[in-house]
């Protein structure tokens, strides 16, 4: 899993998981099938918000996203968990190096490509995200009322870390487009699984 990138070096979270057993449980599957599940997925999501960033109340990563951005007093986007999406093409390349770190027997390796690596002209790269970082159309905001302005505040918390803008999205939906102008957008299905178009 990520652990330096995000301020935790590698030896503190050998030795979280060392010591909890949730940990090594929820680690226990990643690898055992090429096939990455949606129940495997959802423990290294756990495993991603409690060992890596501390966070045990957070369910999904976008309330572990908008917790970190309100504690954070220098507002930075460095320290912030990865999004679903990106964190999802972490955990397939995770899961497929771990599924071929569990089956040394293999006389062939699979196609890395759909496991979180794409094909780029002839080259085998990470898939970093396969959705746009922000959407394309915002909608207007909308005038609320004095009494709604408390009971909305929760239900925006989830939302309110993906409306976030940084230089760093709109360059990168800015090439996501350039590449979609281009003919080469690569598509993927509901299981996250990349095809490419040519």
């Amino acid at each position: 899993m990520q652990t330096q990138a995000f301020g935790k070096g590698k030896k503190s979270v050998y030795d979280q998981v060392a010591k909890s057993p949730v940990a090594r449980q929820q680690l226990s599957r990643c690898g055992d099938n090429l096939a990455l599940t949606e129940e495997v997925l959802e423990q290294l999501f756990a495993f991603t918000r409690s060992i890596i960033y501390g966070d045990n109340k957070s369910k999904t990563m976008a309330e572990a996203r908008a917790a970190k951005w309100r504690t954070i007093k220098k507002k930075s986007f460095i320290r912030l968990p990865p999004d679903n999406d990106s964190l999802r093409q972490h955990c397939l390349r995770a899961n497929y190096l771990a599924y071929l770190v569990r089956h040394p027997s293999l006389k062939h390796h699979p196609s890395p490509i759909g496991h979180g690596w794409e094909l780029v002209g002839g080259c085998c790269r990470p898939v970093r995200h396969t959705r746009p970082a922000l959407p394309m159309h915002l909608p207007a905001p909308r005038p609320t009322e004095e009494g709604q302005e408390d009971e909305e505040d929760e239900s925006d918390d989830d939302d309110e870390i993906e409306l976030l803008l940084s230089r760093e999205a709109i360059h990168r939906n800015r090439r996501i487009q350039n590449v979609a102008r281009q003919g080469a957008l690569i598509q993927t299905d509901t299981d996250s699984q990349c095809h490419i178009d040519k």
